[in-house]
């Protein structure tokens, strides 16, 4: 009897992880578009806003970015850089949402005691992904934004960062990241 109980414990087992794994999620073209990013990238970053208004000349520094993939999904970014004299790091986590038809991701960094939250979709013809950001900004009152990823090929991406005008829903140019793939990835 108990040969029997445990047989059939085994087959009820093993029937429900074989219907599992024919059940598992497998990447879709949707995610493969985030594996672009992935390795380590060197970055030219211009300030065109800061804390006080525009800068004139636009500040530039020099960053560095280390993307890599959580198995076909998610992809983690850490960035790091300096930002007027100051350390600056930042973490993202960006991923699809095939319910929810578009991408979705996480923006957390050394001056914003807040999550920037983001929503976004691809252009495939342009090579182009388009992030609306929300947030709460380094005053603390809450932010509106876009980052405009444009991938000009397997080792070059430019992100366009723009915030919304106090009290409009015009959206003014206030950082640009040149990405280049670093040499070691090569």
């Amino acid at each position: 009897m108990k040969v029997w109980t445990l047989t059939i414990g085994l087959i009820f087992v093993f029937g429900t992880a074989t219907t599992a794994m024919a059940q598992f999620p497998t990447a879709s073209d949707e995610h493969k578009i985030l594996k672009m990013e992935e390795g380590d990238w060197d970055a030219t970053i211009t300030m065109y806003m800061g804390p006080a208004g525009p800068y004139d000349p636009p500040q530039t520094s020099p960053g560095k970015e280390s993307n890599r993939m959580i198995g076909d999904f998610w992809i983690v970014s850490d960035f790091n850089g300096n930002f007027e004299g100051m350390p600056f790091t930042g973490q993202g986590q960006f991923g699809y949402d095939a319910a929810g038809q578009q991408y979705v991701g996480s923006w957390i960094d050394s001056f914003t005691p807040s999550v920037t939250h983001m929503f976004g979709t691809y252009d495939a013809a342009t090579k182009t992904m388009t992030y609306e950001t929300s947030g709460m900004g380094m005053d603390g009152n809450p932010s509106k934004g876009k980052n405009v990823v444009v991938y000009e090929s397997d080792d070059k991406r430019t992100m366009t960062m723009y915030a919304a005008a106090p009290g409009t829903d015009e959206m003014i140019k206030v950082m640009e990241i040149a990405y280049t793939r670093a040499q070691a990835n090569k």
